[in-house]
């Protein structure tokens, strides 16, 4: 866990454990990278994705190729995040 990153605590304590952010997460593949040590190397997956910072919430379609619009930052509610989940999938 993010140690230094205050909305990456509060995805995992209200967001992610939801259950109706768990059933949208369902069809996807999830990764996680932490970036807080903010060095060369994490500086470079965040240029790669394009992020200031976490939390960043980038969505690939099955090519693998970067959904820009629906890529989320920061902090998002559990039900917000659930819908948001599902728009993605509906593609």
């Amino acid at each position: 866990e993010a140690e230094s990153c205050v909305s990456c605590r509060e995805m995992e304590k209200y967001t992610f454990p939801d259950a109706a952010v768990i059933a949208a997460l369902e069809p996807f593949t999830l990764l996680r990278a932490d970036v807080t040590e903010n060095d060369e190397d994490d500086k470079a997956l965040l240029k790669y994705f394009s992020s200031f910072g976490p939390p960043t919430i980038a969505f690939f379609d099955s090519a693998g190729r970067p959904l820009e619009p629906f890529k989320l930052v920061g902090f998002v509610k559990p039900e917000e995040f659930a819908v948001h989940v599902q728009r993605v999938a509906s593609l």
